[in-house]
This record gives C-alpha cells, sequence and structure tokens, in this order.
C-alpha cells in the first residue's frame, strides 16, 4: 500500500508544554501517514447500499435515478459470478416497480442466498447503462485476497 504523510496545520504554541518548555523531543510535528487512493477510473460509478426486504425489494432509488430508470422501465438481470447484472431490454419481463424500487425475482433472491435483511452493495455505471448487484457473498469472494494481502503485509 502506498502511503503519504501530512503534517498537522496547529500553531506551535499548542506543541509544546507550559512556560514555554518544548515537549517531547523538541515540539516538532510528527506527519500523520495517510494512505493514497488510487485516482478514479473513467467510470463515473454510483453506489448505493440496499437492504433486502422480504418481497425481495432493494430499498435503494438513487442508483437506479442515476441510470434514468424510472417505474416501469424494462430491466433483464444475468447472474455473474455471484453478482447479478442489470441492464434495460425492451424485451425483459422484469420491471422497476411503480414505487421507483427494483424488485429481484425469487430464483435471482435463491441463487445468490439472499435472505430479508442481507445488504447488497448497488454499482451503477450510467454512461454504459449498467448496474451489478453484490450480495455479501459475493462480496466475500471478492475481498477475500485482498484482505489476506494487507493483512500479510504485502501490497495487493
Amino acid at each position: 500500500m502506498v502511503t503519504s504523510t501530512i503534517v498537522p496545520a496547529l500553531p506551535s504554541t499548542r506543541l509544546r508544554s507550559p512556560g514555554g518548555v518544548p515537549g517531547r523531543g523538541s515540539g516538532a510535528v510528527r506527519p500523520i501517514p495517510i494512505p493514497v487512493l488510487p485516482c478514479p477510473t473513467a467510470c463515473e460509478a454510483e453506489y448505493g447500499l440496499a437492504t433486502l426486504d422480504q418481497y425481495g425489494r432493494l430499498a435503494d432509488r438513487t442508483v437506479l435515478r442515476a441510470l434514468h430508470w424510472g417505474p416501469g422501465h424494462p430491466l433483464a438481470l444475468t447472474l455473474v459470478s455471484g453478482s447479478v447484472l442489470v441492464v434495460a431490454r425492451d424485451d425483459a419481463t422484469a420491471r422497476v416497480g411503480n414505487d421507483g424500487y427494483l424488485r429481484l425475482p425469487v430464483g435471482v433472491r435463491r441463487a445468490c442466498r439472499l435472505m430479508p435483511g442481507d445488504r447488497v452493495l448497488l454499482v451503477a455505471d450510467p454512461s454504459a447503462g449498467r448496474l451489478l448487484l453484490h450480495p455479501p457473498a459475493a462480496l466475500g469472494a471478492l475481498l477475500d485476497a485482498h484482505h489476506a494481502a494487507i493483512l500479510s503485509g504485502a501490497t495487493p
């Protein structure tokens, strides 16, 4: 992991002990290590985190609005490596509900091992007109190698 440091902008009088005697060391400011985040990709993704209700509804409309998918919009859902790819398609039977929410059919919920109360990561790619739904099991699989690398001290 690449890190950078940021020096806090505090008045020097706050770094010294009472009476003008320097604190630890010479009263110098020690930088705080801060990870450098990767540059954003060309994809301007819109993220959401939704809880699945007992009827298969994902309670987040933000990502659907980013995709301009309103009530009645036809959607095709495809399982891909434990996640769900959602794209607009005129001949699709699934639709955005009248309330503006996405409901996952029972077959999709079972295939993804989703239960009411589970949280699902929603990743919309408006420029490509697609939405990815990542259930907890898929997120775990995606992050296992990343977490192992972090915990072993390696850079993923």
